[in-house]
Protein backbone atom coordinates (compact mmCIF):
# COMPACT_ATOMS: atom_id res chain seq x y z
CA UNK A 1 0.00 0.00 0.00
CA UNK A 2 1.43 3.67 -0.80
CA UNK A 3 1.92 6.27 1.31
CA UNK A 4 0.04 9.75 1.28
CA UNK A 5 2.17 13.44 0.81
CA UNK A 6 -0.39 15.25 2.36
CA UNK A 7 2.12 18.39 2.28
CA UNK A 8 0.54 20.33 5.35
CA UNK A 9 3.69 22.68 4.94
CA UNK A 10 4.55 22.01 1.56
CA UNK A 11 2.31 23.93 0.20
CA UNK A 12 -0.87 24.03 1.95
CA UNK A 13 0.22 26.65 4.62
CA UNK A 14 0.94 28.81 2.01
CA UNK A 15 -2.88 28.19 0.23
CA UNK A 16 -4.42 28.54 3.42
CA UNK A 17 -2.62 31.78 3.96
CA UNK A 18 -4.03 33.12 0.77
CA UNK A 19 -7.35 32.12 1.22
CA UNK A 20 -7.37 33.82 4.75
CA UNK A 21 -5.71 37.05 3.11
CA UNK A 22 -8.04 36.94 0.54
CA UNK A 23 -11.30 36.83 3.36
CA UNK A 24 -9.97 39.84 5.31
CA UNK A 25 -9.33 42.02 2.61
CA UNK A 26 -12.75 41.06 0.81
CA UNK A 27 -14.24 41.79 4.26
CA UNK A 28 -12.21 45.16 4.56
CA UNK A 29 -13.60 45.86 1.18
CA UNK A 30 -17.22 45.25 2.40
CA UNK A 31 -16.72 47.88 5.22
CA UNK A 32 -14.83 50.45 2.07
CA UNK A 33 -11.63 50.11 3.00
CA UNK A 34 -9.49 49.17 -0.41
CA UNK A 35 -5.79 49.91 -1.36
CA UNK A 36 -5.17 52.13 -4.24
CA UNK A 37 -4.29 49.13 -6.34
CA UNK A 38 -6.16 45.83 -7.41
CA UNK A 39 -5.13 42.48 -6.13
CA UNK A 40 -5.23 39.47 -7.34
CA UNK A 41 -5.16 36.58 -5.20
CA UNK A 42 -3.68 33.51 -6.91
CA UNK A 43 -3.44 29.80 -6.11
CA UNK A 44 -1.03 28.16 -9.03
CA UNK A 45 -0.47 24.98 -9.69
CA UNK A 46 2.61 23.00 -11.27
CA UNK A 47 5.39 24.52 -9.21
CA UNK A 48 7.67 21.80 -8.83
CA UNK A 49 7.17 21.34 -12.94
CA UNK A 50 8.67 24.90 -13.35
CA UNK A 51 6.07 27.06 -11.99
CA UNK A 52 3.78 26.32 -14.81
CA UNK A 53 0.93 27.97 -13.57
CA UNK A 54 2.93 31.44 -12.32
CA UNK A 55 4.79 31.12 -15.47
CA UNK A 56 1.93 31.51 -17.44
CA UNK A 57 -0.04 34.65 -15.07
CA UNK A 58 3.25 36.61 -14.91
CA UNK A 59 3.12 36.44 -19.05
CA UNK A 60 -0.68 36.45 -19.59
CA UNK A 61 -2.10 38.93 -16.24
CA UNK A 62 -5.33 39.16 -15.32
CA UNK A 63 -6.93 41.93 -15.35
CA UNK A 64 -4.02 42.67 -18.05
CA UNK A 65 -2.01 45.42 -16.72
CA UNK A 66 1.44 45.64 -15.84
CA UNK A 67 1.87 44.17 -12.12
CA UNK A 68 3.05 46.23 -9.25
CA UNK A 69 4.42 43.36 -7.11
CA UNK A 70 4.23 39.81 -6.09
CA UNK A 71 3.82 38.23 -2.92
CA UNK A 72 4.46 34.53 -2.51
CA UNK A 73 4.00 32.16 0.12
CA UNK A 74 5.69 28.96 0.47
CA UNK A 75 6.42 26.48 3.28
CA UNK A 76 5.24 29.03 5.70
CA UNK A 77 3.98 26.56 8.46
CA UNK A 78 7.01 25.22 10.43
CA UNK A 79 10.62 26.35 11.91
CA UNK A 80 13.47 25.56 9.93
CA UNK A 81 15.01 22.26 11.01
CA UNK A 82 18.43 21.19 9.44
CA UNK A 83 19.89 18.62 10.76
CA UNK A 84 21.76 16.61 7.85
CA UNK A 85 23.12 18.95 5.26
CA UNK A 86 24.36 15.96 3.40
CA UNK A 87 21.42 15.07 2.66
CA UNK A 88 20.93 16.17 -1.46
CA UNK A 89 17.61 17.88 -0.53
CA UNK A 90 19.83 20.20 1.58
CA UNK A 91 23.12 20.21 0.31
CA UNK A 92 24.91 23.23 0.63
CA UNK A 93 22.78 24.62 3.67
CA UNK A 94 24.83 24.97 7.61
CA UNK A 95 23.07 23.05 10.04
CA UNK A 96 19.71 24.63 11.34
CA UNK A 97 17.87 23.68 14.52
CA UNK A 98 14.24 24.20 15.07
CA UNK A 99 14.16 24.94 18.45
CA UNK A 100 16.27 28.47 17.44
CA UNK A 101 13.98 29.37 14.73
CA UNK A 102 10.25 28.90 16.22
CA UNK A 103 10.50 33.11 15.46
CA UNK A 104 12.21 32.95 12.12
CA UNK A 105 10.67 33.62 8.58
CA UNK A 106 13.24 33.59 5.55
CA UNK A 107 12.55 36.59 3.14
CA UNK A 108 14.05 35.64 -0.45
CA UNK A 109 14.05 38.31 -3.52
CA UNK A 110 14.99 41.04 -1.12
CA UNK A 111 18.36 41.80 -3.61
CA UNK A 112 15.71 42.16 -6.43
CA UNK A 113 12.94 43.96 -4.95
CA UNK A 114 14.87 46.30 -2.42
CA UNK A 115 12.00 48.78 -1.70
CA UNK A 116 9.58 45.81 -1.33
CA UNK A 117 11.95 44.46 1.38
CA UNK A 118 11.65 47.41 3.08
CA UNK A 119 8.25 47.29 3.11
CA UNK A 120 8.55 44.07 4.31
CA UNK A 121 10.35 45.49 7.59
CA UNK A 122 8.13 48.10 8.30
CA UNK A 123 5.34 45.85 8.33
CA UNK A 124 7.30 43.62 10.56
CA UNK A 125 7.23 46.04 13.31
CA UNK A 126 4.21 45.44 15.23
CA UNK A 127 4.32 41.74 14.56
CA UNK A 128 8.27 41.06 15.56
CA UNK A 129 8.89 37.95 13.52
CA UNK A 130 12.84 37.58 13.23
CA UNK A 131 12.82 38.25 9.30
CA UNK A 132 15.80 36.70 7.74
CA UNK A 133 17.52 37.75 4.21
CA UNK A 134 20.13 35.41 3.46
CA UNK A 135 19.06 32.78 0.61
CA UNK A 136 18.74 35.24 -2.11
CA UNK A 137 22.41 33.84 -3.46
CA UNK A 138 22.34 30.10 -1.70
CA UNK A 139 24.11 27.15 -3.62
CA UNK A 140 20.02 26.16 -4.40
CA UNK A 141 18.89 28.77 -5.79
CA UNK A 142 15.83 28.90 -3.60
CA UNK A 143 15.23 32.32 -5.06
CA UNK A 144 14.60 30.58 -8.46
CA UNK A 145 12.36 27.44 -7.06
CA UNK A 146 9.03 28.85 -6.18
CA UNK A 147 6.28 31.42 -7.65
CA UNK A 148 8.22 34.48 -7.37
CA UNK A 149 10.55 33.85 -9.98
CA UNK A 150 8.65 34.31 -12.38
CA UNK A 151 7.95 37.56 -11.37
CA UNK A 152 10.96 38.46 -10.83
CA UNK A 153 12.53 37.08 -14.22
CA UNK A 154 9.86 39.75 -15.78
CA UNK A 155 11.20 42.51 -14.18
CA UNK A 156 8.03 42.74 -10.95
CA UNK A 157 9.31 43.58 -7.74
CA UNK A 158 8.65 39.85 -5.82
CA UNK A 159 9.20 38.15 -2.30
CA UNK A 160 9.17 34.94 -1.18
CA UNK A 161 7.88 34.03 2.20
CA UNK A 162 8.80 30.95 3.40
CA UNK A 163 9.48 29.41 7.15
CA UNK A 164 12.43 27.22 5.51
CA UNK A 165 13.31 23.56 5.19
CA UNK A 166 12.68 20.86 7.39
CA UNK A 167 13.41 16.53 7.43
CA UNK A 168 9.75 16.21 6.46
CA UNK A 169 10.44 18.51 3.40
CA UNK A 170 8.58 16.00 0.14
CA UNK A 171 7.97 13.20 2.73
CA UNK A 172 4.86 11.81 3.47
CA UNK A 173 5.39 13.19 7.52
CA UNK A 174 4.49 16.59 6.28
CA UNK A 175 1.27 16.46 8.62
CA UNK A 176 -1.01 19.25 9.93
CA UNK A 177 -0.58 18.02 13.32
CA UNK A 178 2.91 19.41 12.88
CA UNK A 179 2.19 22.80 11.75
CA UNK A 180 2.69 25.82 13.84
CA UNK A 181 -0.45 27.31 13.56
CA UNK A 182 0.37 30.53 15.42
CA UNK A 183 3.73 31.46 13.70
CA UNK A 184 1.32 30.96 10.18
CA UNK A 185 -1.13 33.04 11.73
CA UNK A 186 1.57 35.95 12.10
CA UNK A 187 2.88 35.03 8.76
CA UNK A 188 -0.29 35.70 6.82
CA UNK A 189 -0.72 38.95 8.69
CA UNK A 190 3.10 40.48 7.53
CA UNK A 191 1.98 39.47 4.13
CA UNK A 192 -1.09 40.99 4.91
CA UNK A 193 0.28 43.81 5.59
CA UNK A 194 3.06 44.42 2.80
CA UNK A 195 0.56 43.05 0.13
CA UNK A 196 -1.70 46.37 1.40
CA UNK A 197 0.97 48.63 1.71
CA UNK A 198 2.57 47.70 -1.90
CA UNK A 199 -1.16 47.81 -3.16
CA UNK A 200 -1.59 51.25 -1.72
CA UNK A 201 1.55 53.08 -2.02
CA UNK A 202 4.47 54.82 -4.46
CA UNK A 203 5.64 52.34 -7.19
CA UNK A 204 8.31 49.84 -5.99
CA UNK A 205 11.61 50.11 -7.97
CA UNK A 206 13.00 46.62 -9.32
CA UNK A 207 16.88 45.95 -9.26
CA UNK A 208 18.03 43.48 -12.06
CA UNK A 209 21.38 41.39 -11.54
Amino acid sequence: MGRIYNGADDNASGTAAVIAMATAFARAAVEGARPARAIVFALWNGEEKGSLGAEFYAGHPVPARRIAANVNLDMVGRDEDIANPDDPRFRGFGKSVASQNTNVVHLLGYTYSPDLARLAGLANETIRLTIKQNYDLDSQNLVRRSDNWPFLRRGVPALFLTTGLHPDYHTPDDDTARIDFAKLERITELASRIVWMAADGEALRFKGQ
